[in-house]
């Protein structure tokens, strides 16, 4: 049996009695927020790029 509910709170069905070799499977999906730690390896590859315009327009 293959069952796929989502974002469902009310089922109209009876829900299925799981028996001896079933498998039941749960995903669930955590959204990641934007924080200061991912501004980080932004910030030092424009800085190091901004360095390294500066050392080859000085030369």
């Amino acid at each position: 049996m293959d069952l796929e509910m989502e974002n469902q709170i009310i089922v109209s069905s009876a829900d299925p009695v799981l028996q001896a070799g079933d498998v039941l499977s749960a995903e669930s999906v955590v959204r990641q927020t934007f924080s200061i730690r991912d501004l980080f390896p932004i910030i030092s590859a424009a800085a190091t790029l901004a360095i390294l315009l500066d050392r080859v327009s000085t030369n």
